[in-house]
């Protein structure tokens, strides 16, 4: 298993490959490779999408996948 970070300033769902997958600013578990990254309700961030392959992360090192406000 990888760990993800997806920061955001408010609490969001996130959403892994289109399903639900957790909440921001929180260690996320994700198998390693390819993934597609966004956040659900209103669309006012940017972007409205991250693409990041994921692989070598640890608890204590997740990769960090940024999203920000419009």
């Amino acid at each position: 298993m990888e760990y993800v970070i997806v920061t955001y300033p408010a609490v969001r769902e996130v959403l892994l490959d289109g399903q639900p997958a957790g909440r921001t600013n929180r260690t996320l578990l994700c198998g390693a490779g390819h993934h597609r990254f966004s956040l659900g309700g209103p669309q006012d961030f940017t972007p409205v999408e991250r693409e990041c392959d994921i692989q070598g992360t640890t608890p204590l090192s997740p990769q960090s996948v940024a999203f920000l406000p419009l």
